[in-house]
């Protein structure tokens, strides 16, 4: 009888020494994490939406042209830029948009540059547009609707 007593107080001693050591591995492993991924690489970057504006410009001279507006919005929405192309007549606006009220700076392919001033909603862009830099420039509007 004796010897079972010593059987099982010996093997009483080797499970109470195995256990605290199992949950000590267990909770050492759950305290693990795996290490961040880095992100995948060459992953394509969404295009900015580009919206698109027609409509009419008008002033002195020329007159009354057509007018198609490219126009992209940085994350917050207030910074524009795009292309314009008023008849055949290329340029580019780059602006800034607070709630309605529209400021933009309009660069034409002669190097002449116009200030443009108005508002512009989620469906229409009315404003008027000054020379800054442009010798024989003619102040004028813009009337626009988004088709896209």
């Amino acid at each position: 009888m004796s010897r079972r007593h010593n059987l099982g107080t010996t093997r009483g001693n080797r499970v109470r020494k195995v256990v605290p050591i199992l949950a000590i591995i267990t909770i050492l492993g759950a305290c693990t994490s795996t290490p961040p991924q880095p992100p995948p690489e060459n992953e394509p970057e969404e295009a900015p939406e580009v919206e698109v504006w027609t409509g009419t410009s008008t002033s002195s001279f020329p007159g009354t042209l057509s007018l198609r507006l490219e126009l992209e919005r940085d994350e917050t929405g207030t910074l524009l830029s795009g292309k314009y192309l008023a008849d055949v007549s290329p340029g580019t606006l780059s602006g800034r948009l607070d709630g309605t009220e529209l400021t933009a700076t309009l660069e034409t392919g002669d190097d002449c540059s116009y200030s443009l001033s108005g508002t512009m909603t989620a469906t229409t862009l009315d404003a008027d547009f000054e020379p800054d830099d442009c010798p024989d420039g003619s102040g004028g509007t813009w009337e626009l609707e988004r088709t896209e």
